[in-house]
């Protein structure tokens, strides 16, 4: 937690900024092909209080209670749906300045990942290419691996294949679904695709929806890389239609999504960049308070996930003070 104090013709200014963590680790266990095993913990966020001197300004981060979430057989397999978990986290801000306009602050919203090394589960196998000039060489990244042809690994390294006259041949049936059973077979390739399977929601109040039943009804499309589309029915919807969260009385919409399956250690995952905050001293007593749900979600395919088996993933969801 960091304390700092400003001065300014508005009086003392207390801000704090508070870290909530969020450490999920994922290990493997059963069968050679089972589905993983996983457990999500969260621990070391704390909530905060603080006391200011009369006609100061406080700003009150509360970042919520731990997340716990365990994936095993019996709950992550083919006939079970994705798993997740969520907590509430409010910012408070209070001012007994008197200023008609009311005070205003700014804060931003970031996932800090410590550490990742999760990996897209889903792709398609392929019949391995023959002959002299199958692998373009000299492109040794996805992005430079345009056109018809395809980046793909046969177990021990990516590459590009140039695409054979006849196309690239997919490997029928359901037995070579993921990685793992498709590679097992030297003559296969794997092409991964990019589809979030693990992912961040970041819900927030929405205080002009005051009944459960306007609620509810509303909501947000995402693609299958957490992208929010501009579908806003059910209906319209080309992908997963995300609901309006309502809770001891309060409307969440989603604010942001995000897919964090291949967020790099070490990075900052920007969820919100500026958010207002105003409080007017003539207004429920001089108090504003926005409300979050992080939703953190393992998403379960109809393949096999094993090689996310004995990963780990460890971030920092941080709100903090920015003006």
């Amino acid at each position: 937690m960091k304390e700092e104090k400003y001065r300014d013709n508005r009086g003392n200014v207390v801000l704090l900024t508070v870290i909530a963590i969020v450490t999920m680790v994922i290990v493997l266990v059963g069968a050679t092909f089972a589905y993983l095993a996983s457990n999500i913990d969260g621990s070391r966020s704390a909530n905060i209080n603080a006391t200011t001197s009369a006609g100061s300004d406080l700003f009150l981060i509360t970042p919520g209670v731990d997340l716990t979430l365990t994936a095993n057989e019996t709950n992550f397999g083919p006939d079970n749906t994705n798993l997740s978990v969520n907590s509430t986290a409010t910012i408070l801000f209070q001012t007994t300045n008197t200023a008609t306009t009311g005070v205003t602050k700014n804060y931003e919203v970031k996932l800090e990942v410590i550490a990742n090394n999760f990996e897209y589960t889903s792709g398609k196998c392929y019949q391995k290419p023959t002959g002299s000039d199958t692998i373009l060489e000299g492109v040794t990244n996805k992005n430079n691996c345009t056109g018809t042809n395809m980046w793909a690994t046969d177990g021990t390294s990516y590459a590009c294949y140039e695409r054979p006259t006849a196309g690239f041949a997919p490997v029928p049936g359901s037995s070579y679904t993921n990685q793992l059973s498709c590679l097992s077979r030297s003559s296969y390739i794997w092409a991964p695709d990019e589809v979030a399977e693990l992912v961040i929601d970041l819900y927030k109040n929405d205080p002009a929806i005051t009944a459960e039943s306007s609620c509810t009804q509303v909501g947000a499309c995402v693609n299958n890389k957490r992208e929010i589309t501009g579908a806003t029915t059910e209906g319209t919807c080309d992908g997963t239609w995300l609901p309006n969260i309502w809770e001891d009385g309060i409307c969440y919409h989603l604010e942001t999504a995000k897919d964090i399956t291949k967020a790099p250690s070490e990075s900052v995952v920007q969820l919100i960049d500026d958010v207002a905050i105003t409080a007017k001293s003539t207004v429920n007593n001089g108090t504003t308070t926005d409300y979050y749900k992080p939703v953190v979600t393992f998403i379960n395919f109809d393949h096999n996930q094993i090689i996310n088996g004995q990963k780990n993933f460890g971030a920092s969801l941080t709100f903090a003070l920015i003006s």
